[in-house]
């Protein structure tokens, strides 16, 4: 894509790919708005794989992490293990999966263990409040600690055989992200790909619709969710402004598809806005039980 110029390398005669080579990113967006390059491996990436990998090696087992570098032709380019399988959007896309698959449970219950593994209650995310923006202009929150966060978890960057599973493409990690902000990705994303609608504006107004608790796959949102709000011991007021703040936070990153869009349309809706709890949604209740 224009972020990044991916290539595969297979061993001779293999049917499938042995190593990704990426190389170093290229202007975003175009070099007329953004002169600077991204760099090669960002120190961002570096240090939120570290500490999972120190905190929680177990899970870090799931990341996919360079195994080197190398120049080629002058340019800079890194190297990783390819993992087996293809994305699970692609999985999820698929006509013969009636139901989710088992895999996508366990990539939440991964997140939701990545939360609570790397949180640190007394450091906050020192752009929490502008992502809260009008919600924290209008009422407290409770603080809210940090743990590492992919940052862009979206169901394109998880590979999967339907066995196993591996995180790719942390160039967006973030050592001291907020709490919440890749369970709401992978949730949304996950429910998005397997029961959604295609066209960007429709699956805007779906997302909505799936948190404004009007689908019937909102129950499983929730559920997951609460779940997690409860291991990491969130409260629902603390849950309600992270999810706010996650899709905030997906204004700012590029090429984040239909997410990017979701948040001026939930400020807009009226079962949801700047000052929506999950305390609204019967299924949340349900989940709470």
């Amino acid at each position: 894509d224009r972020a990044k110029i991916v290539a595969f390398a297979f061993d001779d005669k293999a049917r499938h790919p042995r190593w990704v080579v990426k190389f170093a990113r290229t202007t975003w967006p175009e070099p007329e708005e953004d002169p600077h390059p991204w760099p090669l491996i960002r120190e961002s990436e570096t240090e939120a794989l570290e500490i999972l990998c120190r905190l929680a090696p177990r899970l870090a087992t799931s990341a996919t992490r360079r195994v080197g570098t190398v120049s080629i032709e002058g340019n800079d380019a890194a190297i990783e293990p390819a993992a087996p399988g293809t994305t699970l959007s692609a999985h999820l896309a698929s006509h013969h999966m009636a139901t989710l698959p088992s895999v996508a449970h366990r990539v939440v219950e991964w997140a939701t263990e990545v939360g609570i593994a790397t949180y640190d209650p007394e450091i906050t995310a020192p752009d929490l409040d502008h992502w809260l923006g009008a919600r924290r202009s209008v009422q407290a929150v409770e603080p809210i600690g940090t743990c590492v966060a992919h940052g862009d978890l979206s169901t394109l960057n998880i590979i999967t055989d339907l066995s196993g599973f591996a995180i790719i493409d942390w160039e967006t990690a973030r050592p001291v992200g907020f709490p919440l902000l890749d369970v709401v990705t992978v949730c949304t994303d996950i429910l998005v790909h397997r029961f959604g609608p295609l066209p960007k504006r429709e699956r805007v107004d779906w997302v909505c619709s799936l948190w404004a608790d009007e689908l019937p796959q909102s129950a499983q949102c929730f559920t997951w969710l609460e779940s997690a709000a409860a291991s990491m011991g969130l409260s629902a007021e603390q849950a309600s402004a992270l999810v706010i703040a996650a899709w905030a936070y997906c204004l700012d990153e590029p090429d984040s598809g239909y997410r990017g869009s979701v948040h001026p349309e939930w400020m807009q809706h009226p079962k949801l806005g700047p000052m929506w709890s999950v305390e609204s949604a019967a299924s949340w209740q349900k989940a709470n039980r």
